[in-house]
């Protein structure tokens, strides 16, 4: 049968650390996936307990790995185990290679836990999740592979994201093309403040930079201000039509024989 994560695990219990907390480590032994659970008794009850929490999360695996200790041998978890169809094998008596995924991963933990020096339960509790975070994300060296990528199918994130996840910014070193601006503010007498309509950005210039255009934005877009019907007005040669006198031709004659008289007269408007 294919081997895959949550198949097999294998535990053990650790310590003492600070002269009175155990660690009961669980390893997945196709992903070396590891998880820690921290007390100040190790026995059958908090075995129970640390594994249905790790169940509740991951499932139930198919065999799990311990040594002989009393607190993997009680009946109530055997009895357990069995009825949720767990598979529970025991190495053998006096042989801790037998369980030798645990017993290395006890090892790797107890020189992290050294190199944190912990003070308080805080500082062991606190120093444990920061050491799992990292291994779970390190490449091992039997699988080639980090625990997460084959137990997760992916890496788990870290604050080391944050270096290469920082915004970028291009910036085009000289690019003469002009663009269009506001000017919103004078800064002394040769200095303004320039609002990029493109970009929407502010950037101050100076005078002889800036190509000042006379004309308002409305006017390119200009508008017949004169009424839709406007008012008629009377013609100027029909307000001074001469008007012909054809009864006294000759009183008013001015044209020298013609005998034509011309009339003129203004018409009130």
């Amino acid at each position: 049968m294919r081997q895959d994560a949550r198949q097999r695990i294998h535990a053990d219990y650790c310590g003492p650390f600070l002269n009175k907390y155990y660690a009961l480590a669980v390893m997945d032994s196709y992903s070396r996936w590891t998880e820690v659970f921290l007390t100040t008794s190790p026995n059958s009850e908090f075995t129970q307990y640390a594994l249905r929490k790790l169940f509740s999360r991951e499932g139930v695996p198919i065999v799990l790995v311990t040594d002989n200790g009393s607190h993997f041998t009680a009946k109530p978890l055997k009895y357990w185990l069995k009825g949720l169809g767990c598979r529970h094998l025991f190495t053998a008596p006096r042989h801790p290679q037998s369980n030798g995924l645990a017993e290395n991963f006890v090892r790797t933990l107890k020189s992290a836990i050294n190199s944190i020096s912990p003070v308080t339960f805080h500082d062991l509790d606190r120093g444990i999740d920061n050491f799992l975070m990292q291994y779970k994300n390190a490449a091992h060296s039997i699988t080639g592979k980090s625990p997460a990528e084959l137990f997760k199918s992916r890496s788990l994130r870290t604050n080391l994201e944050c270096i290469g996840t920082a915004d970028v910014t291009f910036f085009k070193c000289n690019d003469l093309r002009p663009s269009t601006g506001v000017v919103i503010g004078r800064n002394g007498n040769r200095m303004v403040t320039v609002l990029n309509r493109e970009g929407l950005s502010s950037h101050r210039r100076h005078v002889d930079q800036v190509e000042f255009n006379a004309r308002d934005a409305s006017d390119e877009h200009e508008t017949n201000t004169e009424p839709e019907n406007p008012t008629l007005r009377r013609s100027e040669r029909l307000r001074f039509q001469p008007i012909r006198d054809y009864k006294h031709p000759h009183a008013h004659s001015t044209c020298g024989g013609c005998g034509e008289h011309l009339l003129y007269s203004v018409h009130s408007v």
